[in-house]
């Protein structure tokens, strides 16, 4: 690893079954006791479930989105369905998320998470990557540290809970070593990760939430890391240990790697691991992906990654989505805008709350669509079928403007796809500005305009949709997509500037484990019943 890259100190910090631990915090009974959230029955009853009303429904059989600690030692998983979660686990607590408009109401997980977020940026930058995952840049806060220490970095607090790679004895052997044994970034790296172990104290005294970490020069190694030991620790990464820790490691585990090219590649390849890959000449890799790929390819092998941590601590986008199984498959007009009406009504409620927060709002309404046509086999979100993406300028940001827009765009797709059903509906708002305050009020912010016809749908399409029909939805202006192979960036034209400046594209298909799905919905803005439809390789990966 080039030295360049050692004097930066990133941290990958997960908060461990946060869900569960929400809902504890919430009932203090439900403290020590095996338990689970599930989600809703999407063909049951659809009314609305208050965070603060009863909601332990053991008898569920929904699919499990998040599981406890005490029920994981009975081998209960998430994504297993009540029936055979109880299987494992007699005692097992299933707490149902709260639901609104029909579907899931995230709003009590993603509220904890932000208060989580607000404590890491007090010495971090901090890249919020979905409700109880985020990314932190220490380095700032790890030079001040191992300027002060005068060049001996001071043991985290509770080293028990921290491990290094590659490290047999324990973290105190590795901290307590002789000035000649300290191999270069390890000092600044020591520094940072006894900073993240204090952050992690501060979110456990403040809030009561524990959360796990991994730290290291990057992203990817940080993030590998916060899984290999949970919950409530912290694993260290030393540049001497990544070629060790991407030896064996599955290629498809490998962030990025996950979709159909890693699949080609380890076909093309005839290999599995991350570790043949590296031993790969890059030769070999430009017969076969092109100079471009495999450039990009060689370098991530290293465990290199040049991707900087962001600050981000709002999402890029507010959205909301809904999937539509077997025959509740959407294909007529009346019933696309009934629920395009519901979807509007909580993106209304979050533009309304985000607003009063962070004094911004959205300019660009994104409907996006998985669908299959009759005939044409099935789509659902298994990676099977079709999805479309249409945008224009958001004129309202109240649920009924929204849904009657959204619905034009919706009408004008459905043109050429006589037959269709749609599975899927997501609704996005993004393209912030900055919002007036004080006396100002929303009406007097956006200009009036008249509902979109079919001309203003076309030109709003035309400038902001995918240019292939059946393209895959593209993520929301200002999504960085750099983590892609640069040959799989693709030009889209997006409707945000007056220049109609170029963003990329992204396909489903290529997405990592941890990358942001459609329109950048990452696990907190997903409706349960999406993400658990979701293959294995687009959900967040959660270590046992």
């Amino acid at each position: 690893m080039e030295e360049a890259h050692l004097n930066r100190i990133v941290a990958h910090v997960d908060l461990d079954a946060f869900y569960v631990q929400v809902e504890v915090q919430r009932d203090p009974s439900l403290k020590g006791k095996p338990a689970g959230v599930v989600q809703y029955n999407p063909f049951g009853d659809l009314r609305t479930i208050k965070p603060e009303e009863p909601r332990i429904f053991n008898d569920s059989n929904g699919s499990l989105i998040a599981v406890g600690y005490e029920a994981r030692a009975s081998g209960v998983k998430r994504s297993m369905r009540g029936d055979e979660a109880r299987k494992h686990c007699a005692e097992l607590q299933l707490i149902q998320v709260p639901t609104s408009h029909g579907k899931a109401d995230l709003t009590i997980y993603r509220n904890s998470g932000s208060k989580v977020v607000d404590i890491l940026s007090r010495k971090s930058i901090c890249e919020r990557a979905s409700i109880d995952e985020c990314y932190i840049d220490i380095t700032a806060e790890a030079q001040r540290r191992l300027t002060a220490s005068s060049g001996q970095p001071a043991m985290p607090i509770s080293p028990r809970q921290v491990h290094v790679c590659g490290q047999d004895s324990g973290a105190q052997g590795w901290w307590n070593r002789a000035d000649q044994d300290w191999g270069p970034g390890e000092r600044l790296l020591a520094c940072g990760a006894a900073a993240v172990a204090d952050l992690r104290a501060q979110v456990l005294a403040e809030l009561g939430y524990t959360c796990s970490a991994g730290v290291a020069h990057n992203k990817i190694l940080a993030k590998l890391a916060s899984g290999m030991h949970k919950p409530m620790q912290q694993t260290v990464v030393p540049a001497a240990a990544t070629a060790s820790l991407l030896h064996d490691l599955p290629i498809p585990k490998l962030r990025q790697l996950g979709g159909k090219f890693g699949e080609e590649i380890m076909s093309k390849l005839n290999i599995s691991t991350v570790g043949q890959l590296a031993q790969t000449p890059i030769s070999k890799l430009e017969a076969l992906f092109g100079d471009s790929d495999a450039a990009w390819l060689h370098t991530l092998a290293q465990g290199h990654d040049a991707d900087e941590v962001k600050p981000r601590t709002l999402p890029n986008s507010l959205s909301c989505g809904k999937t539509f199984r077997g025959a509740g498959a959407l294909n007529n007009f009346p019933d696309v805008h009934h629920w395009l009406g519901q979807l509007g009504l909580e993106l209304e409620e979050r533009i309304q709350t985000d607003r009063a927060a962070n004094k911004r709002l959205p300019q660009l309404l994104t409907v996006s669509m998985w669908h299959t046509v009759a005939g044409k086999g099935t789509v659902d979100w298994r990676g099977n079928g079709s999805s479309a993406s249409r945008s224009c300028q958001l004129r309202s940001p109240q649920a009924a403007p929204i849904a009657d827009d959204a619905l034009a765009l919706v009408k004008k797709w459905a043109a050429d796809y006589p037959g269709w059903h749609l599975t899927t509906l997501f609704l996005a708002a993004s393209n912030f500005v900055a919002a007036p305050t004080g006396g100002s009020t929303l009406a007097r912010f956006l200009k009036p305009r008249s509902a979109v016809s079919q001309a203003d749908a076309d030109e709003d399409a035309s400038a902001g949709k995918v240019e292939a029909a059946d393209a895959p939805a593209v993520p929301p202006p200002g999504q960085e997509t750099s983590k892609l192979p640069p040959s799989r960036l693709l030009s889209i034209s997006s409707a945000i500037t007056p220049s109609h400046r170029k963003v990329p594209k992204r396909s489903v298909d290529q997405l990592g484990l941890d990358a942001p799905l459609v329109l950048d919905h990452s696990e907190d803005q997903l409706d349960p019943t999406v993400l658990a439809a979701l293959p294995s390789a687009m959900q967040r990966f959660e270590a046992p």
